[in-house]
């Protein structure tokens, strides 16, 4: 199963593996993120749900966990992450001290005779404590704290397209994450300054009769300059072939044109995702408003069940 914080909450996911199907058994969300309030939840939900002693992976929300992308030092995999610590001594990004530092290295540099990258995860250590204490309260089996952009990746991995490449934009109200991978491994997250309220339309009539207004278009060719950045970087850097599928995390409002308008500024694939298209759902037809609660706790589950990915610690 998965837990997974966001913005605006915790949501929970409980998926099974049958013949070569992911299904999602149970799917739950609750708009606190107050670690009291979470204590009762997370109770109520191991009871309701039979969950006791479920293997548990827990997603931080956005604002929990930082993420650097920075040059690796020339060592071992095993050896990566006390050599990041020694590097970021004195940094004045990164509170040594205070913070839980993992890292996973991006695939494929060396090989093309390129600067060796890693990315550096960091979250405040007593936070983390505060974390795994709630959730063996609770009787669930933590094996995990994981951060959105590889559960955006477990999701993404689902996905055909994903073989060659992949681009995947999550959207909350004032900001956003884009993440790039392929084949299981994730190349590129970045964090945006704009969301999907800027670009929502008030007035969907008007917007109908009309087109969009400029601040919505405005809006859109902020979220389009962000992407077109991140895949550029991410085919020049990197030397991949080109990303020709961006896929839109469901939004939990409309946004009317904004696919279409994203799309053609682009010159690539753009749909929004669904997910009964990637998974069996047990509940009944799940409306895509809503889907977007429970994503980061269906990418947390999807940790355990994709044993070809090469997870990082």
């Amino acid at each position: 199963m998965g837990l997974g914080l966001s913005h605006d909450g915790v949501g929970l996911a409980h998926l099974s593996h049958h013949n070569g199907v992911y299904r999602l058994e149970d799917v739950d969300f609750s708009d606190s993120r107050d670690v009291q309030q979470l204590d009762t939840i997370l109770s109520n939900w191991v009871d309701e749900y039979q969950l006791k002693q479920l293997s548990t992976n827990f997603v931080l929300a956005a604002d929990e966990a930082n993420i650097l992308l920075t040059e690796s030092p020339e060592v071992n995999d095993s050896e990566l992450q006390q050599a990041m610590r020694w590097k970021l001594k004195d940094s004045s990004e990164v509170n040594i001290k205070d913070s839980i530092i993992d890292c996973f290295s991006i695939p494929g540099q060396r090989e093309r005779g390129r600067q060796s990258m890693a990315y550096v995860v960091t979250a405040k250590k007593n936070l983390l404590k505060t974390y795994v204490r709630l959730v063996e309260k609770n009787q669930l089996c933590l094996k995990s704290i994981d951060i959105k952009a590889l559960a955006l990746r477990n999701i993404a991995h689902l996905m055909p397209e994903e073989k060659y490449g992949v681009a995947l934009l999550q959207l909350d109200p004032e900001s956003g994450l884009l993440s790039i991978s392929r084949e299981g491994n994730l190349f590129l997250a970045r964090d945006l300054e704009v969301g999907y309220q800027q670009a929502a339309a008030v007035d969907k009539t008007e917007t109908a009769e009309f087109g969009l207004s400029s601040d919505i278009q405005n809006s859109i060719e902020n979220i389009v300059l962000e992407v077109q950045r991140s895949l550029d970087y991410y085919e020049r850097y990197f030397a991949q072939a080109p990303i020709q599928t961006l896929v839109i995390a469901p939004l939990p409002v409309e946004v009317p044109g904004m696919i279409d308008s994203i799309s053609n500024q682009l010159g690539i694939n753009v749909f929004e995702m669904d997910l009964h298209d990637i998974l069996d759902i047990k509940n009944p037809k799940l409306e895509r408003s809503l889907q977007s609660q429970y994503l980061s706790a269906i990418g947390a589950a999807l940790r355990f069940s994709h044993m070809n990915i090469k997870d990082p610690r």
